[in-house]
């Protein structure tokens, strides 16, 4: 991407703008672990982006086990999340957002979480800042699919040559690459050496806004 390319950042949630990895991998393995099923948490973390169903298919049909548990599955994990987790967001959210109002950028969410995780009290005065929210029931195919990319780049009515995404696991690297829009990747649940196919790899969020700025604006 050159120097006045960027028209939109769409930002995946979990690990990105949400502080929710190590709350969403202990639920899971918790949840799992009433079926002898022992979740190893980088395993987990590499598949990331993928929804709830498509990785509960994976895991039951890797154990042996039936795929009627899968909706009880989910339910019993959110149940679990929602009590337990203690959310926040990830530094360098607000300057994101302050960035894309000084130069009239469209902001995208674009998350294989549910819808209700991201409408809640606590996270939806950051969200509403956002200009389009995609998640797991808006595209039949999921990350590494394209799709959710793309579809966000439509709703806002943007070239994805045009739009930057931030990314924080292979899968979702590999989505927004295959959409034809530039990535940058942060570690914050993985190590660098798993975020090699990004275009960019950035300590952090905090530094991500002044990157954007000073090379893509």
């Amino acid at each position: 991407m050159n120097k006045g390319d960027c028209k939109a950042i769409l930002c995946d949630f979990d690990g990105v703008l949400g502080v929710t990895g190590q709350d969403n991998y202990k639920a899971w393995s918790t949840i799992l672990l009433e079926f002898d099923i022992a979740l190893n948490e980088e395993e987990y973390f590499l598949t990331e982006g993928k929804n709830s169903p498509q990785l509960l298919r994976e895991i039951l049909t890797e154990h042996g086990h039936s795929l009627d548990l899968i909706p009880k599955l989910i339910e019993k994990k959110q149940a679990l999340y929602t009590t337990s987790n203690s959310f926040s967001f990830y530094p360098g959210t607000t300057e994101l957002i302050d960035l894309a109002k000084r130069k009239s950028l469209k902001l995208g969410v674009v998350s294989g979480g549910s819808q209700n995780r991201l409408t809640k009290p606590e996270a939806i005065k950051v969200i509403s800042n956002f200009d389009t929210i995609i998640t797991a029931a808006d595209t039949d195919n999921a990350k590494p699919a394209p799709d959710p990319y793309l579809l966000a780049a439509e709703r806002l009515k943007v070239d994805p040559s045009n739009c930057i995404v931030i990314e924080n696991a292979p899968l979702g690297i590999e989505a927004a690459i295959k959409a034809n829009m530039f990535c940058i990747a942060i570690p914050s649940t993985l190590d660098k050496k798993h975020l090699f196919k990004a275009h960019l790899i950035v300590d952090n969020l905090s530094k991500v806004p002044p990157i954007i700025e000073e090379l893509y604006l």
